[in-house]
């Protein structure tokens, strides 16, 4: 599976570190005399905070919906009303995110200079977790852009001290050795990699990250020969991506089903319908490069059919 929207995936539904500066009303009582005081209430949140938020809120809906190129305007604009107000943190946020859809949209060097201006920021204000996720990142770009910039980079990573200490960036670059490992025809230590990623997804709740890692174990087992274990890690991953309404998730798993149905030389009307089905998805959520390779497996199974 492409991971360029892996980082996406493991995320909440709203950008992290807001500071709603009216979120915690203080109330103080005091007895004085037998009478109670409170505090008056607190000062309005600013209006250029509130369009922040909407903002970055609106550019996260529209991120979930895979509608990447609005998304992407949506992250610019809520990265400069933060950097107006002079909020540093919620701006590495906004410009991560901005990589991501630059990613999706077939911009890798846009993407990248998004991702490496979040990770100066968050270097600069000693927030590790959000570096590691810039980094991580940074490699799932590179894998498919510059193979031996992102092993070099992975590589820093893994003999970096200390690691990372959330469960999450741990899953994740857990998740981003198998795939390295892959890469390099290394499927047998790569299953390794892909159980610990595993257990640190779901350390973390993250059923999308665990849905992704069968994505890649689906493959590491195809590259094994082990295609019956291979089908049925597409259909968990197939089930876990519709029971979310991942539209690029379904998409993918239905390709890799569809392929390693095809592979196996059986239930080749199934085999057909996902790969057609899997190429109009991703056609209609404008990854060419994916529909032509889908289209490509659908034309190769085309013959066998006939015969």
């Amino acid at each position: 599976m492409n991971q360029r929207d892996l980082s996406r995936t493991f995320r909440s539904r709203q950008p992290f570190g807001f500071r709603n500066r009216a979120a915690t009303a203080l109330l103080i009582l005091a007895t004085v005399g037998g009478g109670c005081h409170t505090a008056p209430p607190p000062p309005p949140v600013p209006g250029t905070l509130l369009e922040a938020q909407r903002l970055a809120l609106q550019a996260t809906r529209l991120q979930d919906a895979s509608q990447w190129a609005a998304a992407s305007v949506g992250w610019q604009r809520a990265a400069r009303q933060f950097q107006l107000i002079n909020d540093r943190t919620n701006l590495a946020v906004a410009l991560h995110h901005q990589g991501i859809c630059q990613q999706a949209l077939g911009k890798p060097e846009e993407a990248a200079a998004r991702l490496e201006q979040a990770s100066r920021l968050n270097d600069e204000l000693g927030l590790a977790t959000p570096w590691w996720r810039n980094q991580i990142a940074l490699v799932q770009l590179e894998a498919s852009t510059a193979p031996d910039q992102a092993q070099a980079r992975l590589d820093r990573l893994n003999h970096r001290h200390p690691g990372p200490d959330d469960a999450m960036s741990q899953g994740l670059l857990a998740h981003e050795t198998a795939r390295a490992k892959l890469r390099h025809h290394q499927p047998a230590p790569a299953l390794a990699d892909l159980a610990l990623a595993t257990t640190r997804f779901q350390e973390a709740g993250a059923t999308f990250g665990q849905a992704a890692v069968e994505v890649t174990r689906a493959q590491t087992l195809e590259a094994l020969g082990r295609l019956s274990e291979a089908e049925s890690a597409w259909r968990s991953a197939l089930a876990v991506f519709e029971a979310g309404g991942q539209l690029r998730g379904i998409a993918t798993a239905m390709a890799g089903l569809g392929n390693c149905l095809a592979m196996q030389g059986r239930q080749a009307a199934e085999a057909e319908s996902l790969l057609r089905r899997s190429a109009e998805n991703f056609e209609a959520l404008g990854l060419a490069p994916e529909a032509r390779q889908a289209r490509s497996a659908l034309d190769q199974l085309a013959p066998k059919r006939e015969r």
